[in-house]
């Protein structure tokens, strides 16, 4: 019987606005992967770049050693804002993690390195007033995360009232463009 794989450790960082600019290049990279692996051309990073420095959107990067393992972005713009591309590398597809240095969620034994993501989008989302987070489906991978989200979200709320990340948390409420209703 094959042994099941150590858990990989994953920090979450964001990027939103100036903050987690010292992450854009891993972002950068990821992106371009994501492209790829949807056949999409390479696009240009400064429409990205633009939608973060104006806080239309939240990009959570997961860090593994200090090494790009993927993200996920949460759309502001959209009303209900929406969880929307999500991308890990191959290598840590399918891998269980455990949540490090990330002190503003909660580490869920047993989730992915997507599953992380996912929760970290919907929270962040949540902690910052909005009522509800849709998501793009694009495939049938995305209505299987949609899926499990769903059947995830009770016990996520218990974490919804929570104000950290506070900067975070603090650049998305004040941004007049992103009133919610």
């Amino acid at each position: 019987m094959a042994e099941k794989a150590e858990p990989v450790r994953i920090e979450l960082k964001y990027l939103h606005g100036d903050l987690g600019k010292e992450y854009w290049k891993d972002y950068g990279a990821l992106d371009q992967k994501f492209r790829q692996s949807i056949g999409a051309d390479p696009g240009d990073l400064t429409i990205g770049r633009e939608h973060l420095e104006r806080g239309w959107r939240v990009n959570v990067l997961a860090l593994c050693n200090g090494e790009p393992a993927g993200f996920i972005r949460l759309d502001l713009r959209s009303q209900p804002p929406f969880i929307g591309d999500l991308y890990i590398e191959p290598k840590f597809r399918g891998r269980e993690a455990v949540l490090e240095n990330t002190t503003w969620l909660k580490s869920e034994g047993g989730y992915k390195v997507w599953q992380h993501l996912d929760k970290a989008a919907w929270v962040i989302g949540r902690r910052a007033g909005y009522d509800d987070i849709g998501a793009y489906i694009h495939a049938e991978a995305g209505q299987k995360a949609s899926d499990w989200r769903k059947t995830q979200m009770p016990k996520w709320e218990a974490e919804v009232g929570l104000s950290e990340p506070r900067e975070l948390l603090d650049s998305i409420k004040r941004k007049p463009e992103l009133v919610r209703r």
